[in-house]
């Protein structure tokens, strides 16, 4: 039974994709960047509790959805959207410069802190820095299949 629902969402995902014209892409890729690009803003304001904070568990989810929406398109609808594609590589480049400030403001906090709690924080810190590498990756692995005019 689960296969089957499984199997039709899969068939009504397939089917939104391919009905959504370029246009409906642009749209939902627009609205994604623009996320991700305020919840970067804001993430920097949260410096070292990034990790455990809200605004954090927000970009991470943002940039997963980028980066799923992206991975969905088939590389001649990439071309066809390429100014947000590039877009996209852009608000993904501050979301690293983001988190290489983020991983050094955490570490000087570590130094503070005793070793359990330096241990138990590093750990969430650790988790959430793969997490959002991970999504990040997604994003870039989808902006590296367009051929970007320079």
């Amino acid at each position: 039974m689960r296969q089957t629902e499984a199997s039709m969402a899969q068939q009504d995902h397939e089917r939104q994709r391919q009905g959504a014209g370029p246009a409906d892409i642009v749209q939902q890729l627009q609205t994604m960047i623009a996320a991700v690009r305020t919840l970067a803003d804001n993430a920097v304001q949260q410096g070292a509790a990034l990790p455990v904070s809200q605004t954090g568990a927000q970009l991470r989810n943002a940039v997963s959805g980028l980066g799923h929406l992206l991975s969905a398109l088939d590389p001649q609808t990439l071309n066809m959207v390429q100014t947000q594609v590039r877009e996209a590589g852009k608000a993904v480049d501050a979301v690293e410069a983001g988190l290489t400030g983020t991983k050094e403001s955490a570490e000087q906090v570590f130094r503070t802190m005793s070793a359990d709690q330096a241990q138990a924080a590093k750990a969430i810190s650790e988790r959430f820095q793969t997490e959002m590498q991970d999504a990040v990756s997604r994003v870039r692995g989808a902006v590296s299949m367009v051929v970007l005019p320079q």
